[in-house]
């Protein structure tokens, strides 16, 4: 609002202005004396976003101001200003009115300069927010470490819960955390390289982005394991890899196609899944699984023994074509019907 001039609503937001005016300046303020300098100038210009393609140091001579300001320890200088200074250039600006083709006045570009300070500041504050490593700090219904969590999507999603549930076998989980499969001391050696060109082209030989799936070369393990799932309902399962992009993705588009089918299902009740192929690389092979995601489909009765209908090979899932494909009976939504009048 005050970049924009908003001046019907400068009294209702003068508080809050003056709020977002003084953070601006404090963010920019790196030394905290109470007066902004041309380096720390330079610094906000650097992190903000829109004057990347600019010189720092030019544009930022152009912004100091030509009277003198004083600092903390009542030095003046034409180097500085401070916050008063500041204040009013940024109130100024907020009133300019700039024309087509007119370049910005320096207080108009010193007014941009704090938006994109506020802008970059919370958004990198917030995409380099150091990860919680601890598993207690998120939903974690079976006690599992973070670096255990870390092999699924769906574990700690509780806004999953009752409508996608991940799959969990305890046997073959106590198997991976002790390291009993080979299979998952061979990730640990990988891990353990040194060669970080090595490990890049190992995982380029495991897998490649086809555009709309992850395409793997599955290992095949040397026995059948099958879902243990109940057949007595309809199932569809996502056979995913929790570092896919596309499975990452995708998520949140499941659990919503989740609980949009079940909400209309009236007769046949129908089970959304989730299965780690890090975790449960044996099942995946078994069901010849060779992209992620990979969504299959059981109707009620149908034998786990046997691949279940992939979903998702020629057009993109949604309930419609879960009902179609799993013979349920999914509630039609009502339709709005306008009434048009025509003019006689």
């Amino acid at each position: 609002e005050i970049i924009e001039g908003e001046a019907h609503h400068e009294e209702e937001h003068h508080e809050e202005e003056h709020h977002d005016l003084s953070e601006a300046f404090g963010i920019m303020d790196e030394n905290g004396d109470g007066v902004l300098q041309k380096e720390e100038i330079i610094i906000a210009i650097e992190r903000s976003a829109h004057h990347v393609e600019i010189n720092p140091e030019e544009y930022a001579d152009k912004l100091m101001p030509k009277e003198e300001a004083v600092d903390a320890d009542g030095n003046q200088s034409n180097s500085l200003f401070n916050m008063d200074t500041f204040t009013e250039m940024i109130k100024k600006a907020s009133e300019e009115e700039i024309k087509e083709g007119e370049v910005p006045s320096l207080n108009k570009q010193m007014s941009q300069l704090a938006s994109d300070v506020l802008v970059s500041y919370y958004y990198y504050a917030e995409e380099q927010e150091e990860p919680v490593y601890d598993a207690s700090a998120y939903y974690n219904p079976h006690n599992m470490t973070y670096e255990e969590l870390e092999y699924h999507l769906y574990e700690w999603e509780e806004d999953a819960v009752g409508h996608v549930s991940e799959y969990f076998d305890w046997e073959v989980f106590e198997r991976m955390r002790n390291q009993e499969d080979d299979y998952y001391k061979e990730d640990e050696e990988h891990e353990e390289e040194d060669d970080e060109e090595k490990k890049q082209t190992l995982k380029d030989q495991e897998h490649h982005d086809d555009g709309s799936k992850t395409k793997v070369d599955m290992r095949k393990s040397n026995t059948d394991h099958y879902l243990n799932l109940s057949n007595d309902v309809a199932h569809v399962v996502e056979f995913y890899a929790p570092w896919c992009p596309h499975c990452q993705h995708f998520k949140w588009e499941y659990i919503e196609i989740a609980t949009e089918t079940k909400r209309r299902t009236s007769s046949t009740p129908v089970e959304f899944h989730a299965v780690s192929c890090d975790v449960y690389w044996r099942i995946c092979s078994t069901y010849e699984v060779d992209g992620f995601p990979t969504i299959m489909g059981w109707k009620k009765g149908d034998s786990f023994e046997k691949a279940g209908i992939i979903m998702n090979e020629e057009e993109e899932i949604h309930p419609d074509l879960v009902g179609d494909m799993l013979h349920l009976d999914l509630a039609n939504e009502a339709v709005e019907i306008y009434e048009l009048e025509f003019e006689t």
